[in-house]
């Protein structure tokens, strides 16, 4: 099963805590790689790895104006793989604008403290994490785990379509969901 994004996984109606609100998040990207691989994120991880490549892309470019006493296979490498590394660039950009658009519509995007409150303000899912502030994050993230309940990100349970939160998906739904896997 291939999966565009957490929120898009979420947004399936029974996802697992492991690849979606447990996930852990780096900004560098050569550490960040292979756990997005892992956990079947595979466009975040071309954007990743694109990243990464981004910084050959300077020393490529840096051999481009043909100087004198430069050798031509030098030239030649550099300006194959300037070109080589601008079309995975323009291929991963052009991918990401078509992800962009599978995503669920948010009304707030998460990237502050205010807007991730109101994604899980009211939700049963808080109840989970009550009381896990002290301990370490695998201690966090096992207790989570061992839970075995599954999330979606959704309207809220009475239904108003202009609020919508992360919360757990109701027993009988995630009884079904876990038989099958």
């Amino acid at each position: 099963m291939q999966t565009l994004s957490p929120y898009s996984e979420l947004q399936q109606q029974g996802a697992h805590p492991t690849s979606t609100i447990l996930l852990k998040k780096s900004s560098l990207p050569i550490v960040s790689f292979f756990p997005l691989l892992k956990q079947q994120h595979f466009v975040a991880a071309a954007v990743v790895l694109t990243a990464f490549l981004s910084e050959f892309l300077v020393i490529a470019l840096s051999g481009l104006p043909y100087r004198p006493g430069q050798l031509p296979d030098e030239f030649y490498f550099c300006g194959i793989s300037a070109v080589i590394l601008l079309t995975l660039m323009t291929i991963v950009l052009v991918v990401v604008n078509f992800w962009r658009r599978a995503l669920p519509d948010m009304p707030r995007n998460p990237d502050n403290v205010a807007a991730v409150i109101m994604h899980v303000h009211q939700s049963r899912m808080c109840n989970d994490f009550e009381g896990t502030e002290h301990l370490s994050t695998r201690k966090r993230d096992e207790r989570i785990r061992k839970l075995k309940k599954l999330y979606y990100y959704g309207p809220e349970g009475d239904g108003v379509m202009d609020k919508r939160i992360i919360d757990e998906v109701p027993d009988r739904v995630q009884f079904t969901k876990l038989e099958q896997r």
